[in-house]
């Protein structure tokens, strides 16, 4: 038997609460943003920001590594296929960040872009895409394993 380096299932609960905290603190930033006074708040010393750019990837590294209920080669086999589709979506994504930014340039002004830049390109993004197609997948295996019963 192989061994794991996963954090217990029960640290899913973790990762959830703090991607809930997250996520208010994203919703806080961004309705913040929309209103305009980005200028006027210093990027290092807002809570809300930090509580953004630091608990969202914290929940989600820790939902991206914790075990499922029952692990087995199954479950091995659809982390490293979710893993493959997640590194093709980003090398994609990587290919035409370019072209994005030259169109975007032509429509916004470079302090728009900068500003709004500023939270949504981080590649901790990629955690949670490659939380979303692993969950997918086991949920699909699962229905499927159900069928068949």
């Amino acid at each position: 038997m192989k061994k794991q380096h996963l954090l217990p299932h029960a640290w899913q609960w973790v990762g959830l609460v703090t991607l809930v905290i997250g996520i208010v603190c994203a919703v806080y930033v961004t309705l913040f943003l929309a209103k305009g006074d980005w200028g006027q708040m210093n990027y290092f010393t807002s809570i809300h920001e930090l509580g953004f750019l630091v608990l969202t990837p914290f929940s989600a590294i820790i939902l991206c590594f914790t075990r499922e209920i029952i692990e087995d080669e199954r479950i091995d086999e659809l982390r490293k296929k979710s893993l493959e589709i997640t590194a093709i979506i980003f090398v994609v994504l990587l290919i035409i960040g370019p072209v994005k930014s030259i169109i975007l340039s032509k429509l916004f002004s470079y302090t728009t872009i900068n500003r709004y830049n500023l939270i949504w390109d981080h590649s901790w993004w990629m955690l949670f895409v490659y939380l979303l197609i692993f969950k997918i997948s086991y949920w699909v295996q699962n229905k499927r394993y159900s069928d068949e019963k």
